[in-house]
Parts: structure tokens; C-alpha cells; sequence
């Protein structure tokens, strides 16, 4: 089993939310709800990019942690870039997973200190983290789309 099999919408996903962002025009990207603690779709695609990069490279691959510098992505154009380097960097990641090796164990947190065997995740669930969390994004850019645009 590969992570295709698992994961068989992940591509349409993360592609048809690139589309929506290479349409939106700049006020959709800057609007931000009333709401408390509210992110415009600026601040939720430098979480994405933030994020997956901290659950693939950092976790899943036991790499080093480097929070990326919002001042590297101060465009949509450098944001939707950031986006689409971060998928290719974790691709190349798990198209060489197999499914014995899904099934590795990664310690979550990483630091000895704190980590409890309980919280540790195999890599299968960390990759779905990254899956459902896009969707869960994806949706809220969907709506800023509608917010702002009415």
C-alpha cells in the first residue's frame, strides 16, 4: 500500500486550492473576519506552509525545526511558490514510503524532555494530519473568498 492509496484525493485537494488562490485578487487575501483571533488568507497559507513543513520535515523526517520568516513571503505569488516547494519537498518523502514504513513511529513531541510514548504518532498519522488539516484550511479560504467578494 502506498501513500496514494491512503490518501487518493490529497493532489486534487491541495491543487484546486491552488487554483482558488492564483484567482483571488489581493482585498480576498488581505480580508480578515471581525472575529477574534480571525486569520486572513495571508496568515492561513503561511500556517499551511508553516505546518506541513513542521509535521513532514520535522517530524515524519526527524529534521531540523526552521519556522519559515514571514518576510520570505510577502506576495500571493511568493505564498502560493512557498506552498507548492513545501508539497514537492514532502512528495519526494513519501513516494519512498512503503507500508511498512507508514508504520514507523515518530516521537511527537521531539524533544526527550517532554515526549511520552503516548503522544507518539506513526508517520501514516502524521501524514493524515497534514491531509485533514489542508481540507480544513482549504474551507476557510473558501469562505474569506465569499466574505471578501461577497
Amino acid at each position: 500500500m502506498t501513500t496514494e492509496d491512503l490518501y487518493p484525493y490529497w493532489d486534487d485537494v491541495h491543487d484546486e486550492m491552488i487554483e482558488l488562490l492564483e484567482w483571488l485578487p489581493i482585498a480576498a487575501w488581505e480580508y480578515r473576519p471581525q472575529t477574534q483571533d480571525a486569520r486572513s488568507v495571508r496568515q492561513i497559507v503561511l500556517h499551511l506552509i508553516e505546518q506541513e513543513r513542521f509535521w513532514m520535515v520535522h517530524l515524519a523526517q526527524e529534521g531540523p525545526w526552521e519556522r519559515p520568516a514571514p518576510a520570505d513571503f510577502r506576495t500571493p505569488a511568493t505564498l502560493i511558490e512557498g506552498l507548492r516547494a513545501t508539497r514537492a519537498q514532502t512528495k519526494l518523502f513519501v513516494s519512498g514510503l512503503k507500508s511498512e514504513s507508514l508504520k514507523g513511529v515518530r516521537a511527537v513531541p521531539t524533544d526527550a524532555v517532554s515526549n511520552m510514548p503516548a503522544t507518539n504518532r506513526q508517520i501514516a498519522w502524521l501524514i493524515w494530519q497534514v491531509v485533514q488539516h489542508e481540507i480544513y484550511h482549504w474551507g476557510q479560504i473558501q469562505a474569506r473568498r465569499y466574505e471578501a467578494l461577497g
